[in-house]
């Protein structure tokens, strides 16, 4: 039988800093909204989410990232608590390199890492890769950019 093919798409706020004090502790609240459209039909509130994001640079052109957060689920008409623990290296002016364990609170925990490009200030391209350590063993593989506007 024929998968029906979905689009996606999100809106997101950009992450509001809460507080940072020079070189300590950044804590940042995103939020944002997902639709789906199945084949035939209109676009579809999918999530809502919410994120709580501590961000601390723990030595030269090192950063570590936790974020716990909360997602609604219209489909599956069900909310989650979200979380994620991220290293990042700046391997030099504008490209990094992120390693990161995440999941929720009804699935097994992913692994993966990434690559972002900070094409200028205002576009930036990335590409990732992730591994679900379940039965079946899903994969999961991105690409995609980002354009602050």
């Amino acid at each position: 039988a024929a998968r029906p093919r979905k689009a996606c798409c999100s809106a997101a706020r950009p992450p509001s800093s809460i507080t940072r004090e020079g070189e300590g502790l950044g804590l940042t609240l995103a939020w944002g909204l997902t639709g789906v459209k199945a084949q035939g039909s209109s676009f579809e509130h999918e999530q809502t989410y919410l994120n709580l994001v501590a961000t601390r640079e723990i030595a030269a052109s090192w950063t570590a990232h936790a974020n716990l957060g909360w997602v609604r689920s219209e489909s599956a008409d069900a909310n989650s608590t979200t979380w994620n623990l991220a290293i990042e290296k700046s391997l030099r002016e504008g490209l990094d390199v992120v390693g990161e364990v995440y999941g929720d609170d009804r699935s097994k925990p992913w692994v993966g890492t990434g690559l972002r490009w900070s094409a200028s200030d205002r576009l930036s391209l990335n590409a990732s890769v992730a591994v679900q350590n379940d039965t079946p063993r899903l994969r999961l593989w991105t690409v995609g950019f980002k354009y602050a506007f």
